[in-house]
């Protein structure tokens, strides 16, 4: 195995903005196999770990994680994705129950901007509809709904968006930016917590020439100039999805929505065994849950381990 690409350094110390961007795949083989069908030409498949340092054993965390890579050949079409797939990912259970999944991750993960994840990449084009013609063919949804003369917009899953964009004039920021770096990556579009908390973060630590922000879109922005050559912009969550995590709500102390949310499903799933009052043992080896030591109210030397799986989370 080949060991991965590593540009990170020279993302640091020159202002080249994101070079190439990649979308997840529970096999790349079959969508190498699928893209090649459908007319595309590819480069073969890579593997790979995360980590130079040889793995010991069984265990994957000595040499980091076998991951598998595939790329379109035609180097020109920048703005065509990669795709990556995390070989020891259980991609079935972690779609099946993405919700808690992303409950825990959002728990533990304490950004101090307030991001909880990448909401949107806004991809810059010389030709819209040469562009939305193949992504159309790799079979994206189009949210045409969505989208305007300049810009096209594709569902990548759940909220998360690809956004086509061409030039305006032969003048705007697009224009400059196709010029200066060919078609690409112009702006990462993150989702906070709370959009005003953000801001007051960043204005506390940004000069006013740095940071804006557009009230009429909800937006904050920090230009590619300051931010090594990609836009970084930043918008509230969607209310549905803030209400989800407050149902999911792990590791602080309950509100009246979470705690009733947990109520439920103590009724649902656990009363059963454990009684409505948590008293315990109307199955014979589910403990009182009123104890303060669940193991001292045991009658046998069973006891319950629940995997807590905490899912990675790119944040800038």
């Amino acid at each position: 195995m080949d060991s991965p690409p590593n540009n990170i350094s020279n993302f640091l110390t020159n202002p080249e903005g994101i070079q190439q961007y990649t979308l997840s795949s529970s096999s790349v083989d079959t969508t190498y196999t699928w893209l090649t069908k459908l007319g595309f030409k590819m480069d073969s498949v890579k593997a790979y770990r995360t980590s130079t340092k040889p793995a010991k054993g069984w265990s994957r965390d000595d040499g980091g994680s076998q991951e598998k890579n595939l790329e379109f050949q035609n180097k020109n079409s920048t703005y065509l994705p990669n795709f990556l797939e995390r070989v020891n990912s259980d991609y079935k259970k972690t779609q099946k129950m993405w919700k808690t999944y992303y409950g825990y991750n959002r728990s533990f993960s304490k950004h101090p901007i307030g991001v909880i994840g990448i909401v949107s990449l806004q991809i810059a084009v010389d030709s819209l509809e040469v562009a939305r013609e193949k992504f159309k063919k790799i079979e994206l949804l189009e949210l045409k709904e969505q989208n305007s003369k300049n810009t096209a917009r594709f569902q990548v899953k759940r909220q998360q968006e690809l956004e086509l964009t061409s030039p305006q004039s032969s003048n705007d920021e697009i224009s400059k930016f196709l010029k200066e770096r060919g078609s690409g990556v112009y702006a990462i579009r993150f989702e906070v917590k709370n959009l005003d908390s953000t801001y007051l973060y960043l204005s506390e630590r940004l000069s006013d020439k740095v940071i804006s922000l557009d009230t009429i879109k909800g937006r904050i922005i920090i230009p590619r100039a300051f931010a090594k050559g990609v836009q970084l912009e930043f918008v509230n969550e969607l209310k549905e999805q803030a209400l989800m995590a407050q149902h999911l709500k792990i590791g602080d102390k309950l509100d009246s929505v979470a705690s009733q949310n947990a109520a439920k499903m103590y009724q649902k799933y656990y009363a059963l065994c454990h009684i409505e009052n948590r008293e315990g043992y109307a199955a014979d080896n589910a403990t009182s849950l009123r104890s303060n030591s669940l193991l001292g109210t045991s009658k046998s030397s069973n006891f319950c381990v629940i995997p807590f799986n905490l899912v990675e989370q790119i944040l800038p």
